[in-house]
């Protein structure tokens, strides 16, 4: 492996070429560039020079893949790529998340796993109702390209509990988040619900197979996922990675008259 430092080396955005000279054995198995600048990491795909010669410079052709963007920074519409490790996965969609936020990818039969790391570019679009009533968060859809970095990484989940209060103030909220909340599911139609005590909105759960959750009509439930949007101002939207029914506490018998 050769690398070649150039740490010393300032380019401006405004560069449109870069040559590097060196010995014809660099260029045997093809070379990676990655350049580091104000706009975040581009990285280069490997190429091969057309011609070598020693001590003349020569033009290498690369492509420009993506600059790489940490997911919280990813707020408005536009093209982006980040890197991330999927952490749920529903039938219509997943949540990728790295260390600084997570953020849907609306994918039916997306055919992801949990613990994948990847690297996803393509168009970022944000949903928003004409009414104000509705909203989403961005998200990458179907066509975005998709390179799985590596499999079976483990992540560490670390939902922000909310109560009631805090699950009206998902109201506010325009970027997806982690989080945690207890309540009755109930599945109505082709909904899944979840009625909160003292909460003047529902969760709602969103992107997975209603069927693998029928058996918890009814029943008190505890729900993790990410939050992704919010619907007629009354349903938190969330896709979760867990939905287990709250155990129930039988209560102490009566004690017996002596």
């Amino acid at each position: 492996e050769l690398t070649l430092d150039c740490s010393n080396v300032t380019l401006t955005d405004a560069a449109t070429e870069f040559y590097i000279a060196v010995a014809p054995q660099a260029f045997e198995k093809g070379f990676e560039v990655e350049a580091h600048t104000a706009a975040g990491v581009k990285v280069f795909n490997k190429g091969t020079a057309t011609t070598i010669t020693r001590n003349v410079v020569t033009t290498m052709a690369t492509t420009e893949i993506d600059v790489i963007t940490p997911i919280s920074d990813v707020t408005t519409a536009g093209t982006y790529a980040v890197t991330g490790t999927v952490v749920a996965v529903g039938t219509q969609a997943y949540i990728i998340a790295d260390n600084t936020g997570a953020m849907m990818v609306y994918h039916y039969n997306n055919g992801r796993t949990v613990g994948e790391n990847i690297t996803i570019s393509g168009e970022v679009t944000i949903y928003q109702k004409a009414d104000g009533t509705s909203w989403g968060t961005p998200q990458f859809a179907k066509e975005a390209t998709v390179v799985v970095n590596s499999t079976d990484n483990t992540w560490t989940y670390n939902p922000s509990v909310l109560d009631a209060a805090g699950v009206d103030a998902m109201l506010t909220e325009t970027l997806s988040k982690e989080v945690e909340f207890a309540g009755k599911l109930v599945v109505s139609g082709n909904y899944i619900n979840i009625e909160i005590a003292g909460a003047t909105v529902q969760g709602s759960v969103k992107y997975v197979d209603n069927n693998a959750y029928a058996d918890l009509n009814g029943k008190d439930v505890t729900v993790k996922g990410y939050f992704v949007g919010v619907s007629s101002k009354k349903y938190v939207n969330v896709l979760p990675y867990s939905i287990e029914a709250k155990e129930s506490v039988n209560p102490e018998p009566e004690p017996e008259p002596e």
